[in-house]
Order: C-alpha cells, then structure tokens, then sequence
C-alpha cells in the first residue's frame, strides 16, 4: 500500500542524532512520505544529492494488517502486511542502524516485538513479524 503522510509530506520527523559518522554503524534515517513505487516511503540520510540506487536502500518490514510499526521509536502512518521504506543520501562503506517495533492488539492484548535490521547504500533488507501464538493446544505431554 501507498504510505500516508500529513500535510507537509512527512512519516516522522528525523532526530538530529541522525547524522552518519565514521562509525561502524550509523543511527538510521527517520521514515519520510515519497512516492517512487507504490507501497513505499522515503526514509532520508539528510543528503541534498539526488537519489541513486547506489546512494539508497531499501527496508521491507511484513507484519499483520493491522499492526502499529514504529521504526526507531518514530511511529509510521503506511498500512498493509507488507510496509515498504527507501532510504535516500546513505554514504556507501556506512552501516545504519534501524530498531523496528510492531505492535498488534489481540482479543485486547497487546504483543510487542522488536528487530534490528542493519542497511547500507544500495542493499535491500527485510525483517518480518508474525506474532504466531506458540502452538500447545493440542499437543501430547511426555510421560
């Protein structure tokens, strides 16, 4: 699906930690609106250079329909069981760093995990959540 975005075209505000160092891995771009291919959205480096496959990467999140994803603490506004993010201005030789968070309310109880997905330039990763109850009913015990 098309993420949405408010009136100014923004997911989440990017923080001001955000800026790569030399470092062995990078805090990662905030998500932001775009509308290079359906399903997806931008998540800036901050980069003023025009996007190139080489200088971008690409985050493919698959959760439940109607689970909340929260991609360093920021919440996304995209829906969908497969959330699509581009990631514009990264420096290659750099690693960002990105926490994602899905939530989903089940028969009122919410369930929460967390993954760490590493990008760099011109790579594609993909993280999935399935919230799969653990299967024990039905199962035999051992005597």
């Amino acid at each position: 699906m098309v993420g949405a975005c408010d009136a100014a075209g923004t997911l989440v505000e990017p923080s001001t930690s955000d800026k790569p160092t030399p470092a062995p891995t990078q805090p990662a771009p905030e998500p932001k609106s775009s509308s290079p291919a359906p399903g997806s959205v931008e998540l800036p480096g901050g980069s003023t250079s025009v996007p190139t496959r080489a200088n971008s990467g690409m985050l493919t999140i698959w959760v439940p329909y109607s689970a909340k994803v929260y991609i360093n603490d920021h919440e996304t506004t995209t829906t969908g069981s497969r959330r699509r993010y581009v990631s514009h201005g990264l420096k290659p030789g750099l690693t960002y760093k990105y926490v994602i968070r899905a939530e989903l309310v089940r028969e009122g109880k919410l369930y929460e995990q967390t993954k760490t997905v590493h990008l760099t330039a011109g790579a594609t990763e993909g993280v999935a959540f399935g919230f799969n109850p653990l299967p024990t009913a039905g199962l035999a015990a051992a005597r």
